[in-house]
């Protein structure tokens, strides 16, 4: 495997998906209330998020609890901020994943 190939996959995957999640839906990046991605490494979602420009506070991280448990992260986190009460009707909450054959998924979603 090389790391630094699947870094910067990782990376791109997320950004680049985030920002088509976002003009699909005609809105900005900013407009997302959260983020929950694939949780591969602290240093891929460090750096997604610094190229995103998005607040640290937005990204759901569950990675130091549980290691990267694949794409069971996902859903996961977003339980969390489910039970966690920081979700409000209306929140707009993009889910990236990526792994496997090196694949990648994204879906934008809004609360009830």
């Amino acid at each position: 495997m090389n790391g630094r190939r699947v870094f910067k996959f990782g990376v791109n995957a997320i950004c680049d998906t985030v920002h088509k999640l976002a003009c699909d839906a005609s809105i900005a990046v900013e407009d997302i209330d959260h983020f929950v991605f694939h949780q591969a490494n602290e240093r891929i979602l460090n750096q997604a998020i610094k190229r995103l420009g998005v607040p640290d506070e937005r990204v759901v991280r569950t990675l130091r609890e549980t290691g990267n448990i694949s794409s069971a992260c996902i859903p996961f986190a977003l339980d969390r901020l489910a039970r966690t009460d920081a979700l409000n009707a209306g929140d707009t909450i993009a889910l990236v994943g990526f792994g496997a054959g090196l694949d990648i998924g994204g879906y934008l979603l809004r609360w009830k």
